[in-house]
């Protein structure tokens, strides 16, 4: 496990293959090759949505990615801007903030899912397409909880606590 930082001050990534988690989702959701064979797969999922075709849901999902694009590039250009206006807790039920709590950012059904070392300092864990309700009734949803909980105790393993220990940690 590495973890890397990004172009987005406050913003690291773990990288578990040749892409960071971050680069990699990335690219994956601007591949409408990848996007057409998934939303094939689960069109059944659309309709929650109101979306009626694959082909609409690829051009959603590309249109979504680019305004993630762009509000990350503005994280990097205007110092009001902050990262933590990007995310929020990753149970909606939570309303208290916890050590390395487990967070989310949402566009539509695009997920990025991160863990918040401290305001506007965030490491992105992996990020998933998101068409149900709960993550436990999606395979590939399910997966990304799983290594959130992982990441998470990788850095509770490393007494991780604030910014500047995991600043150490990474150096």
């Amino acid at each position: 496990m590495e973890i890397i930082n990004t172009f987005v001050p406050g913003l690291t990534a773990f990288k578990f293959s040749s892409k960071d988690e971050l680069a990699r989702n990335l690219a994956v959701w601007m591949d409408t090759k990848y996007l057409y064979e998934f939303f094939e797969k689960h069109k059944e999922h659309l309709t929650y949505f109101n979306v009626t075709s694959v082909k609409e849901a690829v051009n959603i999902t590309l249109r979504e990615v680019e305004q993630i694009q762009e509000k990350l590039f503005e994280l990097t250009q205007n110092g009001d801007k902050q990262l933590d206006e990007l995310f929020q807790n990753l149970d909606d039920n939570e309303y208290r903030e916890t050590l390395l709590s487990k967070q989310k950012s949402k566009q539509r059904w695009i997920r990025l899912y991160a863990i918040k070392i401290e305001p506007n300092h965030y490491v992105i864990t992996g990020g998933a397409i998101k068409l149900v309700h709960k993550m436990k009734q999606s395979e590939l949803t399910q997966k990304e909880k799983t290594t959130i909980e992982k990441c998470r105790n990788y850095l509770l393993e490393r007494e991780v606590y604030d910014a500047d220990s995991f600043y150490e940690l990474i150096l």
